[in-house]
């Protein structure tokens, strides 16, 4: 069952496997700010207060992943630069959500940064070595 659904998948096209890609991105930092978020707010409703912001700090960090190339990378011969540039973007967007919160901007506090750069390191980086290895 599993062999089928590798094969099927390694036989689509390759702006489909990178949209799958983005998408399971999507999903895993909207996880990983969520629970970031969680970890230092014991009520749920702060976090649907600022949508806006989840919504920036998300998109940052895909556009950030684009324009380090890595969704042009080939998940089957992953190499360490693939996972330099996901290290690179998620840092980037940390230093941005940083500088917010020094600038007075106080949706995502210091702890919350600091957790969101483990939890999308963890994340992201271990989705991509396990398709690669599952591969």
């Amino acid at each position: 069952m599993l062999d089928i659904t590798i094969k099927n998948t390694l036989a689509l096209s390759r702006t489909t496997k990178r949209l799958i890609a983005i998408t399971v991105d999507f999903i895993f930092l909207n996880i990983a700010l969520i629970v970031a978020t969680q970890l230092h707010v014991t009520d749920t409703r702060p976090i649907f207060d600022h949508k806006e912001a989840l919504a920036g700090i998300i998109i940052l960090n895909l556009l950030l992943f684009s324009y380090l190339g890595v969704y042009n990378t080939v998940l089957r011969f992953i190499s360490p630069n693939a996972l330099i540039a996901i290290a690179k973007g998620i840092t980037l967007t940390s230093l941005v959500m940083l500088l917010f919160y020094t600038l007075g901007w106080q949706q995502f506090s210091l702890a919350v940064t600091i957790s969101f750069w483990c939890f999308s390191l963890i994340f992201i980086g271990s989705i991509r070595l396990f398709i690669c290895r599952l591969i």
